[in-house]
């Protein structure tokens, strides 16, 4: 009995880390690419383009730029299961570095019976490194290297699982055109790209996948501003049996209207059936720029059937831009609050 007890912990530990380590990596860390239905391979640069596509660093109007960001995740079922990602990046000219950190925490699991008595956190880091090169005013390349850590048994804990490590790479290409009255851009990252990670002796692939985007911006008016941004990618890594045999695909895609670069108003809708998830939702959210502050929030509601333990999820993320760089010798409009 005892050892049955044990055995079903570890499972229970085990499972919960190879969620959060898939997780960690594949949720949309900022508000904005949130309410645009996750689209954020093509969208203008913020600090939080170390998540979809390096690249667009390249392009940044700003000298650089911080972002903290809040996602407490599947709220419906548990407490204590977060995102926390910090992000920020410095432009030189024609090239930019860039850095995040990824936190994710699967809350506690306690154990208090005849056979075991402890707590176990598991939590999953991940620290990378950025660098994107514009070559000419329409194109740019970008490069991350990423590590990534898993600890099971962060705390008190009668019998130990060895932390997990791994390390993982990220490529991606954008590129600009003008046309009237704003511009079109196009967008493509291969993300997670590496390693694998020891589960408790079973091998777990990094949620590795190939994405292709698209946005275009408008300038409307003086004070009016509209983009329309869309997103397509295949993973390449995490399905088994015959769901991991399938073409499966995730999409999104949303608005942002923008007044004065003050304020914004977003909308998007995201669908998942990739391994046979069937998770989709509708995403809102907002965003306010004072000076170089700027505060976004989204908000889901969830439509797909496996997809309740995300509905009515937030979004939170408070950034910071440096003073902008000279003046850009091209026509395009700034889409970032």
């Amino acid at each position: 009995m005892k050892y049955s007890v044990v055995l079903s912990i570890s499972l229970l530990v085990g499972i919960a880390g190879r969620a959060q380590t898939s997780d960690m990596l594949a949720i949309a860390p900022d508000a904005r690419a949130a309410a645009l239905g996750y689209a954020g391979i093509a969208t203008s640069p913020d600090a939080a383009a170390q998540h979809w596509n390096v690249a667009k660093y390249a392009f940044a109007e700003n000298s650089g730029g911080v972002q903290f960001s809040y996602t407490p995740w599947m709220k419906n079922i548990v407490d204590g299961i977060q995102l926390l990602y910090a992000s920020g990046y410095k432009t030189f000219g024609a090239q930019a570095v860039s850095a995040s950190l990824h936190y994710f925490s699967a809350g506690e699991i306690e154990s208090n019976n005849t056979w075991t008595d402890y707590t176990a956190s598991p939590a999953s880091r991940a620290v990378d490194l950025g660098y994107a090169r514009r070559f000419g005013e329409r194109f740019s390349l970008g490069v991350a290297f990423r590590y990534i850590a898993v600890d099971y048994m962060e705390r008190d804990h009668a019998f130990a699982l060895a932390a997990a490590h791994t390390i993982a790479a990220d490529v991606g290409a954008c590129y600009r055109l003008p046309i009237a009255a704003g511009e079109w851009t196009f967008g493509m990252a291969l993300t997670n790209v590496g390693g694998s990670l020891d589960m408790g002796g079973s091998r777990v692939s990094l949620p590795a996948n190939i994405g292709a985007g698209s946005q275009f911006a408008w300038r409307i008016a003086d004070l009016h501003r509209l983009n329309l941004a869309a997103d397509v990618n295949k993973p390449l890594s995490g399905g088994t049996g015959a769901a991991g045999n399938r073409f499966d695909l995730r999409m999104g895609g949303g608005a942002e209207y923008s007044y004065a670069q003050k304020i914004a108003l977003r909308a998007g809708y995201y669908y998942d059936d990739a391994f046979g998830n069937n998770r989709s939702c509708l995403a809102f959210g907002a965003g306010l720029h004072f000076y170089s502050v700027c505060f976004d929030i989204a908000y889901w509601v969830t439509t797909g059937q496996q997809s309740v333990a995300l509905n009515n999820t937030l979004h939170v993320t408070l950034g910071y831009t440096f003073p902008y760089k000279s003046a850009r010798t091209d026509t395009a409009p700034s889409s970032v609050l």
